[in-house]
């Protein structure tokens, strides 16, 4: 086979969908060997097979990701989702590597499981989506981010005498306060303050409301449009290939 003959037969071998389907199967088959290992009794019994077949997987990944490389050269390397599947690939290496200070490292070799984030097409969407919301809402975050600091600081020149275990500081606080973002037992926090201070009800409760009812639920309206924009673009794309392909007939 000529040199042009292998690049051609490569190039059809990472673009085909069965290559793709082969690597969604090898990882979801990783998955489930890396979970048998963590049971005891499972790792007693066929604990040697197990790391073997986890090397057998390993040697996938990486030839895959080998091949893409030769066949892409530096192309390859000016996609973010490439980088993505280049760093976890790197990363389950690092046991392999015997480098100290690590810790545990054989765990990192749990890491490969992300890949699935990048080779399945949805989850590369809602991915997409994900940073698409982060760049969309930045301003609202910054925005709760000041409101979250102005009130952890009122709150600590306030309740700190009837509370220090929750407004010590502004450590405590800001922890205190985002507890109370996340509606875990803020009223075992407010309660006991409003025996004292009977107003801290209202301080509170527009608290609550300012940062989740209100800012949290824009964050999460613009995470959803962003999440659903690439349905939305798909179904256009979709409709203007058949409106085209319409025009097409009636002009013949």
């Amino acid at each position: 086979m000529s040199g042009m003959n292998k690049t051609s037969f490569f190039q059809a071998l990472v673009s085909n969908v069965w290559f793709e389907r082969f690597i969604i199967t090898a990882i979801v088959l990783n998955a489930i060997t890396l979970a048998l290992e963590t049971y005891p009794a499972v790792m007693t019994s066929i604990g040697p097979t197990l790391l073997v077949i986890d090397k057998l997987f390993l040697a996938v990944f990486v030839s895959e990701l080998v091949l893409r490389i030769s066949v892409f050269r530096l192309s390859f390397f000016r996609s973010g989702w490439n980088w993505f599947d280049f760093s976890v690939v790197f990363v389950t290496l690092l046991p392999l590597l015997g480098i100290a200070g690590l810790g545990n490292v054989s765990a990192l070799r749990a890491v490969r499981i992300l890949r699935l984030l990048s080779v399945v097409p949805s989850f590369r969407d809602v991915l997409s989506g994900i940073g698409r919301a982060l760049m969309g809402s930045f301003a609202v975050m910054c925005v709760l981010s000041v409101i979250l600091y102005v009130c952890a600081v009122l709150s600590v020149k306030f309740f700190r005498a009837a509370s220090p275990e929750h407004f010590a500081d502004l450590d405590n606080a800001l922890f205190t306060l985002f507890q109370i973002m996340t509606l875990d037992a803020w009223s075992d926090v407010v309660r006991p303050l409003m025996s004292v201070y009977p107003w801290a009800g209202l301080f509170f409760i527009g608290f609550i409301v300012t940062t989740v009812f209100v800012l949290l639920s824009i964050i999460i309206g613009v995470a959803s449009s962003a999440i659903n924009q690439p349905e939305s673009d798909r179904k256009e794309r979709d409709l203007n290939e058949k409106l085209d392909a319409l025009i097409a007939s009636l002009r013949k």
